[in-house]
């Protein structure tokens, strides 16, 4: 398949509790947990006032709050 037409193809749909689901197995502490059930939950609501890009742009920061801890250990598991 070509590269153009693999690039240009929709996201796979995904519900905001699949999403949760997701988000949560990432985190590692009942306070992040509680964490990305309140802010998907936040997001849920104002996501009718936003843009597709908007949605995708918090779900980003989310994911990047909640995986926060994966980057710390590989610079302290790298470093000499």
């Amino acid at each position: 398949m070509p590269i153009a037409s693999v690039t240009s193809q929709a996201l796979p749909a995904m519900t905001w509790e699949q999403l949760e689901i997701i988000l949560t197995d990432e985190a590692i502490t009942p306070l992040q947990q509680a964490m990305v059930r309140h802010l998907v939950g936040s997001l849920r609501e104002q996501s009718r006032f936003l843009t597709l890009p908007g949605v995708l742009r918090e779900i980003a920061v989310i994911t990047l709050a909640v995986t926060d801890h994966l980057g710390g250990e590989r610079t302290m598991s790298s470093s000499p």
